[in-house]
């Protein structure tokens, strides 16, 4: 059973890897390569990852606002305080 969204699998494998390429993500997590492409456009749409183009290869990172999220905020909450944030 998957419990974590494409997304979310995408952001964590970027997050760990992060000289990885588009395609050697999709083979880490046994996705196709147009799933992840799509996770990570979604994810630098909504400002969690920068996109950087050195020559013909993009590297992703995450922003510097990543863990003032909201959602990151409610998360790290419920990991470490057994607790929800509304």
């Amino acid at each position: 059973m998957r419990i974590l969204t494409v997304n979310a699998r995408v952001l964590l494998a970027v997050l760990e890897n992060p000289d990885h390429t588009q395609q050697q993500i999709a083979d880490l997590l046994g996705m196709r390569y147009q799933h992840v492409w799509r996770a990570l456009d979604k994810l630098v749409k909504e400002g969690i990852l920068t996109k950087t183009r050195y020559s013909r290869r993009t590297r992703f990172a995450a922003t510097e606002n990543l863990l003032n999220m909201q959602d990151m905020q409610r998360l790290k909450a419920c990991i470490f305080d057994n607790t929800v944030v509304k």
